[in-house]
């Protein structure tokens, strides 16, 4: 019997020598510390598509439609389902805006072509490109500078504070279009 237990010991020992192994080498090409992958590269147009430009829209499909005659978003006009899709959709925001913060290589995806043509004022994919690559790290803050307000929208949204979530929400297509100012329209000589 003795002799069963030890031959049932052996492939768990085996499995284990093996593991040891596998791990000790994605330890020994991480430098030390469990291996890293490198995350995918950035592409701008697609994290537009994918993240950005459908939070923004599910935010403003909500704010658009709770306003008051003056202007401002009046919780009246809001239901517990409003708050909860504002908060989602931020923090779709938030999380896809964190990701282009700590992008390692950033693609431009460049502008979709109507006809062939270039929108007037739109850079090319190169021009696009040659420009995130002479401040990557103003495109990482700008990023990240969403993020933090998409955090301090989910925290008005939380907190059902009809001002700040209103004011953070108008914001946002500000903060766009500073973005793409700096990003993806031509730029003047000397800007």
């Amino acid at each position: 019997m003795a002799y069963g237990r030890r031959m049932a010991k052996i492939p768990l020992l085996i499995a284990a020598a093996a593991l040891a192994f596998v791990t000790g080498s994605a330890l020994g090409q991480g430098g030390g510390s469990a291996a890293v992958q490198s995350p995918a590269p950035l592409n701008t147009r697609q994290a537009m598509i994918d993240g950005v430009n459908p939070a923004a829209l599910a935010i403003w499909d909500v704010t658009n439609t709770a306003v008051d005659d003056a202007g401002m978003l009046d919780p009246a006009l809001m239901g517990a389902a409003d708050w909860t899709r504002i908060e989602e959709a931020a923090l779709a925001l938030q999380d896809e805006s964190r990701r282009m913060a700590r992008a390692q290589t950033i693609v431009a995806g460049g502008p979709d072509l109507v006809s062939g043509e270039l929108p007037p004022g739109v850079a090319s994919k190169g021009q696009i490109q040659a420009m995130i690559d002479a401040d990557p790290d103003g495109f990482r803050a700008v990023a990240a500078d969403m993020a933090e307000r998409a955090a301090a929208l989910i925290a008005a949204a939380k907190r059902r504070d009809a001002a700040a979530t209103g004011d953070l929400s108008a914001a946002i297509d500000e903060h766009c279009t500073a973005c793409h100012t700096r990003y993806w329209y031509l730029q003047e000589p000397g800007v």
